[in-house]
């Protein structure tokens, strides 16, 4: 699969509550890291929308909006870098 397909996979995942799948996504490393910044999709999210993406070196670099009915939002930026032979987020973070 090519990177945007995963990321669309993973926002698929959160969307549809399958946090099993989500947390597969990340390297173990990431997703403690990303666990203890406390950021989180809102409650019930339901929709997402990848608004930007970008090359940073062998990395890409995704801003995904997470919302749900109630109009509240978050946006997490994650790096994505190739695995042996699978994409996985290496670094997640809140953006602004």
């Amino acid at each position: 699969m090519e990177v945007r397909e995963i990321v669309d996979r993973h926002g698929g995942f959160v969307t549809g509550g399958n946090m099993q799948g989500a947390m597969a996504d990340f390297t173990p490393e990431a997703l403690q890291a990303f666990g203890a910044l406390g950021v989180r999709p809102p409650r019930g999210a339901n929709a997402y929308e990848v608004v930007s993406e970008r090359d940073e070196g062998d990395q890409r670099v995704y801003d995904v909006k997470y919302s749900n009915a109630s109009q509240e939002s978050t946006t997490i930026r994650s790096w994505w870098a190739q695995t042996g032979d699978e994409w996985k987020i290496v670094k997640a973070e809140g953006a602004s």
